[in-house]
């Protein structure tokens, strides 16, 4: 790729960011209205038929508030104020985002210790790798029926990491304990950073850029149908769940 479509990318990006921007704030107006509205029929005194409607139509309205929320944090960019925070939250939203908005039907799994380390940096950056890390594996497997998140505490050459692992399988069952295993590779010193070749250039740009502001490096899981990214560990308060 040369350097005016890398620029031409990067313009279209942020043109994507903006107007992502603008919708988001339109569609929260639109819920918050809708909300609203139904607070005042669950006022009164509706049947039970009524009742289990309006229940179901205020699901339905707060899953697009949360989906505009997303649409917010995309619209942020690159650029963000650092804190300490916790990135078992930001898998559960992503979680949210990838059940409701990606091919169905998959199953979306998480796993992570409660006592996994913090990180330190940008929240919506670490949120987008996931993101890009979570579109890939997908992408990796026609036909994914199950997209596991996945983070642990893992040490590398002395140092402690957080280990975010993006793991996509045809089958529920296959290659659960190659995604399980650690993944032979270099250090982290002389570990890759740069995504592999056959990923699309602008998510592969995104996450190189991600991985090397904070630190950071990735490996393809062992089933090749998913990714592993480090980050350096933050021990330090006040947490932030993000």
């Amino acid at each position: 790729m040369t350097a005016p479509d890398v620029d031409l990318r990067y313009d279209r990006l942020r043109a994507m960011g903006a107007l992502a921007g603008g919708l988001a704030h339109e569609l929260n107006n639109v819920l918050a209205s809708v909300l609203m509205t139904v607070d005042l029929l669950s006022a009164g005194s509706p049947s039970s038929a009524q009742q289990q409607g309006v229940a179901a139509l205020e699901e339905t309205v707060r899953r697009g508030l949360r989906v505009t929320r997303q649409l917010h944090w995309f619209a942020r960019g690159m650029e963000g104020e650092a804190t300490v925070f916790q990135s078992q939250y930001l898998i559960a939203d992503l979680q949210k985002l990838a059940g409701a908005t990606f091919r169905r039907p998959l199953s979306v799994i998480t796993a992570f210790p409660p006592d996994l380390a913090t990180l330190h940096g940008d929240p919506v950056q670490v949120y987008q790798l996931l993101l890009h890390l979570a579109w890939e594996a997908r992408e990796a497997v026609p036909g994914a029926a199950e997209l596991r998140l996945g983070a642990r505490n893992e040490e590398r050459a002395g140092k402690a990491y957080v280990a975010l692992e993006i793991a996509a399988a045809a089958d529920p069952e296959a290659d659960a304990a190659a995604s399980a295993a650690p993944a032979a590779s270099a250090a982290p010193e002389d570990a890759e950073s740069v995504p592999p070749a056959a990923w699309d250039s602008g998510r592969a740009a995104v996450v190189a850029a991600i991985l090397a502001a904070r630190g950071g490096f990735a490996e393809p899981l062992p089933s090749g149908a998913g990714t592993r990214a480090y980050l350096p560990a933050y021990f330090s308060s006040p947490i932030s769940k993000a």
